[in-house]
């Protein structure tokens, strides 16, 4: 799997909350999860392939494999939901990686990023290092993304984002110098809405493209984890 870099964005919102409505063992348990890798406890993320099982058929039969039988062309996004606390652990995994000093829960920039109360969706086309799937990728355009509870086929309770952004970059090339460029998005949601969903079900994730609707499901209790005290 490609891995994007992203940066940790704050937008500024309608819905705002203060670090008081975080405890201050929330927030060094998210630091911590942050600094030992383990922010997947407090955050969720699928593998997004397109609906409709003749879209599914469509889009095996137009891939090319290899001599080895690798499919080559069937594409997928990778989505990653985060909560504030969420985003404070990817941020002080971040900060480890760069040798930068460890946040703590009173810093200014942990204040910052909680004081945001929204739920990020970032969406990321997987080329799994193929030109070919690049290629498609790069023709399937984002028109928009909703988020919904699982199960409704009706779209009864469909959310709305607040914001979409283009976010992060990859350049996937070959030996021949050819190479294309996959651009992600990042969305965010009130965070009661999600809230609401997950309380009961898992969040569901649609992007609707080009070429038609690619979804999966976002884990219920690891994103409620990411709200309240998180489970070490």
């Amino acid at each position: 799997m490609r891995i994007f870099s992203v940066v940790v964005g704050v937008v500024i919102l309608q819905s705002v909350v203060t670090a008081q409505d975080y405890s201050a063992a929330d927030i060094t348990t998210a630091i911590s999860f942050g600094t030992q890798k383990h922010a997947n406890r407090i955050q969720s993320s699928c593998s997004a392939g397109i609906g409709g099982f003749w879209n599914k058929l469509g889009e095996i039969a137009t891939s090319e494999r290899d001599s080895d039988g690798q499919s080559h062309g069937v594409r997928k996004y990778e989505i990653l939901g985060q909560s504030p606390l969420a985003r404070v652990a990817d941020f002080a995994e971040r900060a480890k990686a760069r040798y930068q000093p460890i946040p703590a829960a009173e810093d200014d920039l942990v204040l910052e990023i909680l004081s945001d109360n929204v739920f990020t969706v970032w969406a990321m086309p997987d080329s799994e290092g193929s030109m070919v799937t690049a290629a498609r990728l790069a023709d399937t355009g984002v028109e928009h993304v909703v988020i919904r509870p699982r199960g409704d086929q009706h779209g009864r309770e469909t959310v709305q984002p607040l914001t979409i952004d283009v976010a992060g970059a990859d350049t996937v090339s070959n030996l021949f110098g050819a190479s294309v460029q996959l651009e992600g998005i990042v969305a965010t949601f009130a965070s009661d809405d999600v809230i609401n969903i997950a309380k009961t079900r898992d969040v569901e994730v649609i992007l609707i493209t080009t070429s038609g609707e690619f979804k999966c499901n976002l884990d219920d209790k690891r994103i409620m984890r990411g709200y309240r005290t998180p489970v070490r």
